[in-house]
């Protein structure tokens, strides 16, 4: 392999990593992120990481064109009569702050809403906005909070939201997504084939110099947009410095813009919105199952928390009936019971879920005509 073969491969290398992108999960829900084909409508390929415990990483298209895209993320704490409910990122239990001892504030895109608890979020602004909210809970009665709360989850829910933000989004990084698309076919293109044909001559200084004019012009493209928006204030000059030293960083610039100006929205909207329905209803029934069967503080099941309401009240807009979000899964030769939060099955023999925390089994018969045999 020789020195200029060996620089291409770390720059790719250093490319790829620049389009991986690390999402917090969300109580019932991870994330949501989605391709906007064209301004207001649709993802390109389905949403990545719905609806898991744990955070995950997920990889943004390396190939030009450099595309917009939406990331969405579930509410961070839901107000119940017992507390401040959190639920764990690593395996979805919840658990409960006592009210006298929530005191929520933002760093950054951490929201900490007790010494030792925190819930990463996805924007600065979103983390500052939850904060203020949450304190001002603290006094009001449960019917009030859980009133308030019903309200807040409304605006994740509302489809003119998230169509308005696509339009937004696609507007506003058209300008960077061009230079990106034309950086990453320079640099992975023009340059190596300028060096290959004339190695350490002029014309391969020219074609560098010429990457790195674009390269200021996207620098100077990204400073002009984040000086007109107050959601791009946050951090912007490290992002306007890589986009003016740093290839990697200058193709991948709209990325950051497309992050800061995706509105707080669900997941579940955006797969119903953008995404295939049979799909969508798939992480619709997942997500009722882990709102209403929940493990950890919550000892009272089925749950009918607000958490709950403001999911029954979505998917009655969306034409969706709870009673298909409920349906058992068909039991298998030697199987009488089922786990009402992750439908596995189970024998006889068996009480709990161990991959739910000891969740109850519901015990049914077994229906002939839809039993597989194992």
């Amino acid at each position: 392999m020789t020195d200029g073969q060996f620089l291409l491969l770390i720059f790719a290398l250093l490319y790829l990593y620049e389009c991986l992108r690390w999402f917090p999960a969300g109580p019932s829900s991870g994330n949501c992120l989605g391709e906007p084909r064209s301004p207001g409508h649709g993802v390109a390929s389905p949403p990545w990481n719905c609806f898991a415990h744990g955070g995950a990483f997920a990889l943004l298209p390396p190939l030009p064109p450099v595309g917009a895209h939406l990331v969405t993320a579930a509410w961070p704490a839901v107000p119940h009569a017992q507390g401040l409910c959190l639920w764990d990122e690593v395996n979805g239990s919840a658990s409960h702050i006592p009210w006298s001892e929530v005191n929520a504030s933002a760093e950054e895109a951490t929201l900490r809403v007790a010494p030792g608890r925190a819930v990463r979020c996805v924007h600065g602004w979103q983390a500052a906005e939850w904060a203020r909210l949450i304190q001002s809970w603290k006094p009001l009665p449960q019917e009030d909070r859980e009133s308030q709360f019903l309200a807040k989850a409304a605006t994740l829910l509302e489809e003119q939201l998230l169509r308005d933000a696509g339009v937004e989004v696609a507007r506003a990084t058209r300008s960077l997504r061009w230079n990106g698309t034309l950086l990453v076919l320079w640099a992975l293109g023009i340059l190596p084939y300028t060096y290959w044909r004339f190695g350490d001559t002029l014309p391969t200084l020219v074609a560098i110099g010429s990457l790195y004019f674009v390269m200021l012009c996207q620098a100077v493209t990204l400073w002009w947009i984040s000086r007109r928006d107050p959601r791009l204030k946050y951090g912007r000059w490290s992002h306007i410095l890589g986009a003016a030293f740093y290839p990697p960083s200058s193709i991948r610039s709209a990325d950051w813009v497309c992050l800061m100006k995706s509105p707080e929205i669900h997941p579940l909207l955006a797969a119903f919105t953008f995404g295939q329905r049979e799909a969508a209803e798939k992480l619709a029934a997942q997500a009722w199952r882990l709102a209403r069967w929940p493990v950890g503080s919550i000892s009272e099941r089925p749950w009918d928390g607000p958490e709950v309401q403001a999911l029954r009240l979505f998917f009655a807009k969306v034409n969706l009936g709870v009673s298909r979000l409920e349906t058992p899964p068909a039991l298998p030769e030697g199987a009488s019971k089922h786990c009402p939060r992750c439908l596995a099955t189970y024998g006889d023999k068996a009480e709990t879920c161990h991959d739910c925390g000891g969740m109850p089994l519901v015990k049914r018969e077994a229906e002939p005509e839809t039993a597989v045999a194992v």
